[in-house]
């Protein structure tokens, strides 16, 4: 069952979604019910079969395209070229007699008789309307109804739209009407749809090869040596921070898009938060990580990171964090209603883990040092520095090592690279940083369920 889900769209881009449902119900052998404000002609040639009902009461139940014909039996002709949907509102809206002749008439024709077994899914929130259309068809095929105002009352055989809500009683549905695995299938595949052009922008994916590409050139080739080491770190940093800002801030902006009709639906009782919530936070993983994968190819070997098992781990590493970052995406997004403030949220936040990530301030007052736990571009920025530099050699001390590094003392003569990553404040083994990413990101995603839920 499916509320309006052309309302607040131009007629393109309403027959396009007609269209594109009428397809998918043909092909996977599906039914699909609609309520549907204000059709145009186009979309209502699209439905296959037709219940109209007129004060709770069948007025018309059969193939669509008959409906016409149907009504020029009884002395009711629709007018050349005009939309069969406004014509089969405008008549029930006549007067009294108009009505009473239409339902004698529906009485009298058999096929007309309609039980509905099964308890209703949903009801109506706005109000009072004496006629509506739905479409019911085969398996095969899709279905489609028209409605006046979306006031409505759906059952699992029958849709009946539009009911007097003063003679109808308001149920509670008590079971869902599809299993927790198909509802999860189908709007998996629609969040796919719907993300794919988003996310696989033209414009985007230029952008970021663009990006990889220049920063490639700039870190070209850099040899790993304590002169250049700052430039290797400056290479992660970039890559780190460029996909945690565009995976955080993708996934914060598009709940907004979406809430009204995550509300409509689930007020409608069409799915389990549980399933619109396993079903996002999957469907949108292989799209977001396609691009930066692209990205980690280019900047990656071009600058000289690492051999073919490093990269392996680089990328693993990355894509790991963007997922946190996706997960805080969407504690925020759902959290916070106000885009602004939620835009403000994220930015503040990527701000302050860039500050405290080891990049930015080697050297840290010993009262905040305990910040740096709480950005999460210092895990993945310190897990890669680490793998990256593995295997460097000593650095001998001297004067100029005294003076730059403290651990250069009277009695030490040379230095690791463990110790100059120390000085930056990456202090932990890198398997560490790993674990903690994968624990942020089982927390997050939960806590993204529970916040979902507690907003409703």
């Amino acid at each position: 069952m499916i509320h309006e889900p052309t309302s607040g769209l131009d007629s393109t881009t309403a027959h396009n979604l007609m269209t594109q449902l009428k397809d998918y119900a043909t092909q996977y052998n599906k039914t699909i019910i609609a309520t549907i404000h204000q059709p145009s002609s186009q979309v209502y040639h699209l439905f296959s079969k037709l219940l109209l009902l007129m004060d709770g009461k069948v007025a018309y139940f059969g193939i669509a395209s008959d409906a016409l014909n149907y009504f020029e039996r009884i002395g009711m002709t629709c007018a050349i070229h005009f939309n069969p949907a406004d014509f089969l509102l405008a008549l029930l809206s006549r007067d009294d007699e108009t009505s009473k002749k239409i339902l004698e008439e529906a009485d009298r024709n058999k096929k007309f008789e309609i039980v509905c077994r099964q308890s209703p899914l949903s009801n109506g929130q706005n109000g009072h309307s004496n006629h509506s259309y739905t479409n019911t068809s085969d398996t095969d095929v899709s279905k489609a109804g028209l409605n006046t105002n979306g006031s409505a009352v759906s059952f699992d055989n029958i849709c009946a739209v539009g009911i007097d809500t003063e003679e109808t009683s308001v149920h509670s549905h008590h079971t869902w009407p599809t299993s927790f695995w198909m509802q999860y299938r189908m709007l998996t595949w629609r969040q796919f749809r719907q993300s794919k052009g988003l996310i696989l922008h033209k414009y985007e994916v230029i952008q970021s090869l663009l990006l990889a590409t220049l920063a490639g050139i700039l870190y070209f080739q850099t040899d790993y040596s304590y002169r250049t080491l700052r430039d290797k770190m400056g290479t992660i940093f970039f890559s780190v921070t460029y996909w945690g800002f565009n995976c955080i801030v993708a996934t914060v902006t598009g709940f907004p898009a979406e809430r009204g009709v995550i509300k409509k639906e689930r007020e409608a009782g069409a799915y389990r938060l549980s399933a619109y919530y396993a079903a996002k936070i999957t469907s949108d993983l292989p799209l977001i990580l396609i691009t930066p994968v692209l990205f980690y190819c280019i900047i990656y070997w071009m600058s000289a990171i690492g051999d073919g098992v490093l990269f392996a781990i680089f990328v693993g590493v990355n894509l790991l964090f963007c997922t946190v970052a996706q997960s805080i995406g969407h504690i925020i997004g759902t959290a916070i209603t106000d885009m602004k403030l939620s835009f403000t949220t994220v930015s503040s936040y990527m701000l302050f883990s860039l500050l405290f990530s080891g990049f930015f301030n080697t050297h840290l007052p010993d009262w905040i040092k305990w910040a740096k736990y709480l950005s999460i571009v210092h895990y993945a920025f310190g897990c890669l520095n680490i793998l990256s530099t593995e295997g460097m050699p000593v650095l001998w001390c001297n004067t100029t090592s005294i003076e730059l590094y403290p651990s250069c003392t009277a009695n030490t003569t040379f230095v690791t690279i463990s110790d100059v990553l120390k000085d930056s404040g990456i202090d932990c083994p890198y398997f560490c940083y790993i674990a903690t990413l994968g624990i942020l990101f089982i927390v997050l995603r939960v806590l993204g369920y529970y916040a979902m839920k507690w907003k409703r």
